[in-house]
């Protein structure tokens, strides 16, 4: 929710914590992009910050 506050679109969550959206909102679930990670080189790779390789 905070990140709709602020403005935030796309968010990156460790995938074990997939199962804990069904505790948010629908209409807040739906305005963002959920990405599920399992390590920080996976966020950088979303970002563009580091090769897909």
């Amino acid at each position: 929710m905070a990140a709709v506050r602020a403005g935030v679109t796309r968010v990156f969550i460790p995938k074990e914590n997939m199962e804990d959206l069904s505790d948010v909102a629908d209409e807040v679930r739906n305005q963002l992009v959920i990405v599920p990670v399992h390590t920080c080189k996976e966020v950088l790779k979303e970002l563009g910050l580091l090769d897909k390789k």
